[in-house]
């Protein structure tokens, strides 16, 4: 399922509702509408195994699954989701070589900046 706004289909999860609710809104001013949302891992990890995900921004400490748990199990069902990892300053991410899934590790009040690395936006097309 794709979003009518974006030709990718980019869901959030994140643990704060409000954190959510401000990315959004910073991504749908850069031309990119968050198609689902969710606040825990084991829903995260049931919508990338039952859907289209291209692109999931995740906090890396999500509650129940963390990032790094759903993005190892992504990998190993051969899930081709692109993940943006966002970690606070003093969070450190370590994945297995392994890993296939394309990824980035940036903290949340550098994801903007970096955004372009995973998701093709207006400003850099």
């Amino acid at each position: 399922m794709k979003s009518s706004k974006n030709s990718y289909y980019v869901a959030l999860a994140h643990s704060d509702k409000s954190v959510s609710d401000k990315l959004a809104g910073q991504l749908y001013e850069q031309g990119i509408f968050i198609d689902s949302i969710f606040t825990e891992g084991i829903r995260t990890l049931g919508l990338l195994v039952s859907s289209a995900v291209e692109v999931l921004i995740i906090e890396a400490s999500l509650p129940v699954l963390s990032a790094q748990d759903i993005i190892l199990m992504a990998s190993q069902k051969g899930i081709k989701t692109k993940f943006i990892i966002v970690t606070s300053p003093d969070q450190n991410i370590m994945l297995p070589p392994w890993i296939t899934s394309k990824y980035i590790v940036i903290t949340s009040d550098k994801i903007l900046d970096r955004l372009s690395e995973i998701i093709p936006t207006r400003m850099s097309s």
